[in-house]
């Protein structure tokens, strides 16, 4: 009883302990292939023909679905480590970054709404930080956080293809997201910062079934519009 208990300590120890190693375990690589697609992503933005652009959102999907495998392969082979929860949102924010800037330039997406997510993810990565140096571990991202990222992924391929119906139920579900996540993640920081515990109203039940409903509604309401 004692051996497995000490066992299981060493394991919790291992997972919150940084190391270079775990860069190259199967859920922490999806994170990196996630960030080397933004460079061919951002070069298919640059030229004009149809095939860039159908490149680059293939590449777009492709770096989406990475996002999605780097959590299931890390709960499926039971490789949740410290450098997976640091590495994962930010190949997120990174990758929505650079592709928000090429939009920008390439397909007049609102510098407004660019300067919102943008400023929401330079706070939520110093916030990290600041967390960092203060616990022994940073909370994983939750199911309200991944669901905005979606949306923000829907909305940049949106403004990608040039899908205006997309375009505007989109950005009225990523700026909804936004505010939500947003208010999550500060309330989440303070209890954090005061008792060492993060709220769980992200990944409540309740919450994520409302998220899921809503997230494949707005999908499936794209697509029909898209189509006819």
């Amino acid at each position: 009883m004692s051996r497995d208990k000490t066992q299981t300590n060493e394991a919790r120890a291992a997972a919150t302990e940084l190391r270079l190693s775990h860069l190259w375990l199967w859920p922490n690589v999806m994170s990196l292939v996630r960030i080397v697609l933004t460079i061919p992503i951002i070069y298919c933005l640059t030229k004009d023909p149809q095939a860039y652009t159908t490149a680059a959102l293939i590449l777009l999907i492709a770096a989406a679905a990475t996002d999605f495998l780097d959590g299931y392969l890390a709960r499926r082979l039971d490789q949740q480590t410290a450098m997976g929860l640091i590495l994962d949102p930010v190949a997120d924010k990174l990758l929505a970054i650079a592709i928000l800037i090429g939009l920008i330039f390439t397909r007049e997406f609102p510098l407004w709404a660019a300067a919102l997510i943008i400023g929401r993810d330079l706070l939520i990565m110093f916030a990290g930080l600041l967390l960092a140096r203060r616990l022994p571990q940073v909370p994983p991202s939750d199911a309200l956080g991944k669901y905005y990222f979606s949306i923000v992924a829907a909305l940049l391929i949106s403004y990608l293809v040039r899908f205006s119906f997309g375009q505007t139920i989109f950005m009225v579900a990523t700026l909804t997201l936004l505010a939500a996540s947003s208010l999550n993640y500060f309330y989440s920081f303070l209890r954090l910062m005061r008792t060492g515990k993060s709220s769980q109203l992200g990944n409540h039940p309740v919450v994520v079934w409302l998220l899921r409903i809503g997230f494949w509604a707005l999908v499936v309401w794209g697509l029909w519009r898209l189509l006819i």
